[in-house]
């Protein structure tokens, strides 16, 4: 499962992905691409993670619909993805994906981001978009307790993606588990007037071959500070996590949705994610 993590402040949305494309059964890299896009005529970005060709499904979306600005996207945009993808269903049918849009909000004055996914058969209307504040995908044990440091907004960002590099994940859409985390860490950052980004690191991954983050070229970080307690708060999960992502989202028991959105994992099999929704 591929890292996209955004974190909402109240000045910036920070977002982190990593920029490795694999084969879901194998886990063998078959290229390099940003997951981010970005949209600056709506001052909007988009952490984009699953099926390939849901990135420029996203971005044409966006284009072609002529949002006046983030706040129409959001109200909008889960009924316009949802009917473009009931268009060209054969594109989808091998998986599942996420689309997390963050932007600046002229409603709110301040900066707003939220989440959707395109998961079948999983029992809940996967295209309503939910707000988030903090979103950590992939999610498990070992991360539950990170805090995000905006002071120290990229190093913190990478040290999580290191923490999920090291661990081994399934695809949504796969029964295979592997490192899924490589190719370059991409950091975008996003305020009222401006969206930056940049790599801030690269992994010595290589096209042909499998992620092996404990490889002598590897350049580790470490591993994470151990869990706070106000985070663990803040996550609608509330037992254990499991150590990985194990199985397909539509095989595994089907994920509820309570009456704010929150996301809540039947207790037998926990979901991967965290979602620190707005109040």
């Amino acid at each position: 499962m591929s890292a996209a993590n955004i974190f909402v402040t109240d000045t910036a949305v920070h977002v982190f992905a990593d920029g490795a494309c694999y084969e879901p059964d194998t886990g063998i890299v078959q290229g390099f691409v940003s997951k981010i896009a970005k949209m600056p005529h709506i001052q909007a970005v988009a952490a984009i993670t699953g099926t390939p060709p849901i990135r420029m499904l996203v971005e044409s979306i966006v284009g072609e619909k002529d949002y006046a600005d983030f706040d129409e996207c959001a109200a909008r945009f889960g009924e316009d993805l949802r009917e473009r993808v009931r268009k060209v269903p054969e594109y989808f049918d091998a998986g599942a994906f996420f689309v997390t849009i963050a932007g600046w909000s002229a409603k709110a004055g301040a900066p707003r981001a939220f989440v959707l996914n395109g998961c079948r058969d999983n029992g809940v209307d996967g295209f309503r978009p939910r707000p988030v504040k903090t979103w950590i995908q992939p999610h498990d044990a070992g991360t539950v307790g990170f805090k995000f440091d905006e002071e120290r907004a990229e190093d913190c960002g990478l040290r999580l993606l290191e923490a999920q590099r090291r661990q081994r994940w399934s695809p949504i859409y796969s029964k295979c588990e592997f490192h899924a985390v490589g190719g370059f860490a991409e950091y975008t950052k996003l305020t009222q007037s401006e969206i930056t980004t940049k790599v801030i690191h690269r992994w010595p991954d290589r096209i042909g071959e499998k992620i092996n983050p404990f490889s002598k070229a590897d350049e580790g970080r470490g591993t994470m500070a151990a869990p706070t307690s106000d985070v663990h708060a803040a996550s609608p999960l509330d037992d254990p996590l499991p150590t990985s992502f194990r199985g397909p989202l539509k095989d595994r028991e089907e994920m509820l949705f309570n009456n704010l959105g929150e996301m809540r994992a039947d207790p037998a099999h926990r979901a991967a994610l965290v979602v620190a929704l707005e109040d």
